[in-house]
């Protein structure tokens, strides 16, 4: 069974992180779920950030490959100041969730790891709010699959729109050696695994980040073949689907990206229907946009995008 949550102290904080704001509630627990590889459940980590109630919206934020939810604690604070409610959760096999480092069955688990939490966490925490995903890199790659299905689907929570960073969507910068070996391998030996190659430099150009991700010890650079292969499916998949993404959506990409580069964002934003998209290029960025030098403008713009969101009747409660 999950754990309850309960509040965190500073020295509790996963690693990298920072004391919540004066007024800001962190919580952490664990929620189980069952995935291809493990169907009697996984044991995965989540957190919860609240501000003063009543919240306007809930917001689910997804990491990418090799992260874990501990970074968006600044992320989260500044979101909670929108009056939004903040929750998320570490993937299977990233950060302080149970699993194999960089393994999964499919792609589905992903997905049904997401559909749980919306319902079974989110919903259930604040029912009848509209429902906020935004998702960094592989997280991005999630939160719009997720997206383009709730479509006309009646989701719970209602998912009223879609905030991507440097979402993985097309090439990446994995050495194309590494992606014939995860296609060869992935049909005989699902579960190899090979470092994605990518230097630590690639993240940001913030020192003092940089060198804090360099310490957190919930980070790895594993992936195993099925999950490229997986992921390179599913991204092919989003470009074709991208006309059908009739949520509001907010694509946040870097220029100097090294780890996905912004041509496969352009092509999927160039695909999604006129009048519901919004589009940022930060040209001197890094991957990690939100821990590199343009941050502030980065998150000005997210602020910005939310705000004109939720003063709209759709996006309101």
């Amino acid at each position: 069974m999950p754990q309850p949550s309960r509040s965190l102290s500073p020295q509790d904080m996963p690693d990298p992180g920072s004391a919540p704001d004066a007024g800001v509630r962190w919580q952490e627990g664990w929620w189980t779920t069952a995935t291809s590889l493990a169907p009697v459940g996984l044991r995965l980590y989540r957190q919860r950030w609240s501000g003063a109630p009543p919240p306007r919206a809930t917001v689910v934020l997804v990491h990418g490959i090799g992260g874990h939810s501990g970074p968006f604690a600044e992320l989260a604070q500044e979101l909670v100041g929108l009056g939004l409610e903040v929750f998320a959760f570490d993937l299977p096999g990233h950060g302080r969730s149970e699993g194999p480092r960089g393994l999964v069955g499919s792609w589905t688990d992903y997905r049904l790891c997401l559909d749980h939490f919306l319902a079974g966490e989110v919903a259930a925490a604040c029912p009848g709010l509209p429902c906020l995903l935004i998702g960094h890199s592989l997280g991005g790659t999630l939160v719009l699959d997720a997206a383009l299905a709730s479509v006309g689907a009646g989701a719970s929570p209602p998912i009223v729109g879609v905030v991507v960073s440097n979402p993985a969507v097309g090439e990446t910068g994995v050495a194309p050696w590494r992606l014939l070996c995860a296609r060869v391998l992935s049909r005989i030996w699902p579960a190899f695994s090979l470092s994605t190659g990518f230097p630590l430099e690639l993240a940001c150009r913030d020192p003092v980040r940089l060198e804090a991700y360099r310490r957190d010890s919930y980070r790895h650079s594993r992936c195993s073949a099925r999950l490229a292969t997986e992921f390179l499916a599913v991204a092919r998949h989003l470009q074709e689907q991208a006309p059908d993404l009739t949520l509001p959506v907010l694509v946040l990409q870097s220029g100097a990206d090294g780890v996905t580069p912004p041509a496969g964002a352009e092509r999927f934003f160039t695909a999604v229907p006129e009048g519901s998209k919004t589009w940022r290029f930060y040209p001197a960025s890094y991957h990690e946009l939100f821990d590199d030098l343009d941050r502030q403008e980065a998150l000005a713009d997210l602020r910005s995008w939310i705000e004109a969101l939720l003063a709209t009747p759709a996006g309101s409660p």
